[in-house]
């Protein structure tokens, strides 16, 4: 977990929406993203709600690098303005144990079922499984990384 503290600059907030599979009454999500330099790095914070980032304040940010070198913030502090926020901590601890609970609620329920031979339990269980799996990991990740901010905010 890498942990940057400096002031914002190149600041730039962008959306972006997508839309729930099914027919034309379906929900619109909208993801608000802040681009910005700190300390000569690149980040990127991303939001269900708009981010309250402006150019020149003092943030401190949580999160890894990708490939590219792009620092994704798993969490974030903006001691001017006296906001945090992070990467939807609590989707993902509410998400991570409904999807193992379904995983396994699946694989009993479906023993025994199958096609010419072949279980159908398998792949609707270890699907759902690997979901609850990937977010497990990445709520503790954003644990970690509100955990980080918070401690170096308080400096």
């Amino acid at each position: 977990m890498e942990l940057v503290r400096g002031k914002a600059a190149k600041v730039r907030h962008t959306l972006q929406m997508g839309r729930g599979a099914g027919d034309r009454h379906s929900n619109v999500s909208t993801t608000h993203i802040c681009l910005l330099q700190l300390q000569e790095r690149t980040v990127s914070l991303h939001a269900r709600h708009p981010l309250i980032v402006n150019e020149g304040d003092q943030l401190v940010i949580a999160g890894r690098s990708d490939r590219q070198g792009l620092l994704r913030g798993f969490a974030h502090a903006n001691l001017s303005t006296g906001t945090r926020g992070d990467d939807g901590l609590w989707q993902h601890i509410i998400a991570a144990p409904v999807c193992l609970a379904a995983a396994g609620f699946i694989w009993g329920a479906m023993a025994g079922v199958s096609i010419n031979g072949v279980p159908l339990h398998w792949l609707p269980s270890l699907l759902l499984a690997g979901v609850g799996i990937y977010f497990a990991v990445r709520g503790a990740q954003v644990w970690q990384a509100v955990q980080r901010v918070g401690q170096e905010s308080a400096r």
